[in-house]
């Protein structure tokens, strides 16, 4: 999941425990996210772009493989 996140975290050399520090969450709870166990939240979301890919929209940025499945069959 994630896959646009994952890539550009690797570009930018963005490591997990950065994006921890930043929001004040746990290892578990990132993971959970990154899985899609549990949601994102919208200030996560805009925390994570804001301060390392300002140059992409959130929903690229988050797009998850099941809303690529929907444009096509749309």
């Amino acid at each position: 999941m994630f896959r646009n996140l994952k890539a550009e975290m690797e570009r930018k050399n963005v490591q997990k425990e950065d994006l921890e520090k930043d929001l004040r969450i746990c290892r578990k709870t990132l993971n959970e996210r990154f899985s899609g166990k549990r949601d994102w939240q919208s200030k996560e979301m805009k925390i994570i772009q804001k301060k390392y890919f300002p140059y992409m929209t959130l929903d690229e940025l988050f797009e998850t493989e099941d809303s690529i499945d929907q444009k096509e069959t749309s």
